[in-house]
């Protein structure tokens, strides 16, 4: 912590910062026995985000395609997320689940704090703050219904006219994929956000 302090008669004031920077690692932890080495959650931050990668959106030429992994969990559509099949069995599946994004976690906390003093009145401030984490945005959609203010981002959804975003890294038009449920099923990189 950095702290100035000056008093000038009967006028003073006083200037603070501080910060800190942290980092975790799970060292050792009891898990599963899983089928692949990148699915351990030990040698990862606490907090780190595991789930199905995100490659583009699903086309009807992808879901047409023999080569296309088969989705374990729900009947693909047009729109929906395109995952990496990882361990190239032919599957999507929790079995391609690898650490994204960062970690729910902060790494960063500072602060800054600031005080004004004349005579016997004085007014002191803080203002402080957390960086470094990551958070899902799976509730941006908010509610639905006749009063319901319905995000952007979910309004900027991947359609049959609105397609153009084929690949999660691309910029809009479309942001979000096809609203079908269990379509982004895990935690994709599509649905992360610092």
């Amino acid at each position: 912590m950095l702290q100035l302090t000056r008093q000038h008669g009967n006028f003073g004031y006083s200037l603070g910062v501080n910060g800190i920077y942290t980092t975790s690692r799970i060292e050792e932890r009891i898990e599963p026995a899983y089928p692949n080495d990148y699915q351990y959650r030990a040698g990862h931050p606490i907090g780190q985000f595991f789930g199905l990668e995100a490659n583009g959106f699903l086309t009807q030429e992808d879901i047409d395609n023999p080569q296309t992994p088969t989705y374990t969990f729900i009947q693909v559509r047009p729109g929906d997320v395109k995952y990496v099949d990882q361990n190239l069995d032919g599957l999507i599946d929790s079995n391609d689940e690898i650490a994204i994004g960062g970690t729910s976690a902060p790494t960063l906390y500072y602060g800054i704090n600031f005080g004004f003093q004349y005579r016997s009145i004085s007014i002191n401030g803080l203002f402080q703050g957390m960086g470094g984490k990551e958070i899902q945005i799976n509730s941006l959609s908010g509610p639905i219904g006749k009063q319901a203010q319905i995000s952007e981002y979910v309004m900027n959804r991947w359609t049959p006219d609105n397609q153009a975003m084929l690949n999660i890294q691309d910029s809009p038009p479309s942001t979000t994929p096809i609203i079908t449920g269990l379509a982004h099923y895990g935690c994709a990189r599509a649905i992360i956000s610092n």
